[in-house]
């Protein structure tokens, strides 16, 4: 009977160690957001003339979705996604991350649960 006792008092520390571990995440999430903001602050009151978003870059050979053996070893690769870009369509990649960034920023301030469709599809007019 004690150890019947002892569950409800495991349960609920677990579920406060998983919220705890959640809003540390979501922290993480929205300061990394914050700082690519003040830095795009920073590129434009000094006047460097272009803004970037730091990405991890997906290797080439590999699909998208299918982790491979040496993903855990080999360390994803940093690029940066510049505006104004050499091409329209840079301008386009750093217009829909920013956009992305915009949307995921938002969600967590809000703690609204969202879905990819929210992201990639427009609004459509039910009305």
């Amino acid at each position: 009977m004690s150890q019947n006792s002892q569950l409800p008092s495991v349960q609920a520390e677990s579920a406060y160690a998983l919220l705890e571990s959640q809003s540390l995440e979501k922290h993480l999430v929205l300061s990394k957001i914050e700082a690519i903001f003040v830095s795009f602050m920073d590129d434009l009151t000094e006047k460097r003339g272009s803004l970037s978003i730091p990405v991890k870059a997906r290797s080439k050979k590999e699909e998208p979705g299918l982790p491979t053996q040496n993903s855990a070893i080999e360390p994803l690769e940093m690029r940066r996604v510049t505006f104004p870009g050499i091409s329209t369509r840079e301008a386009k990649r750093f217009a829909r991350l920013l956009r992305i960034l915009e949307l995921i920023y938002e969600a967590l301030v809000n703690d609204t649960v969202t879905t990819k469709r929210c992201f990639f599809l427009p609004p459509a007019n039910l009305y």
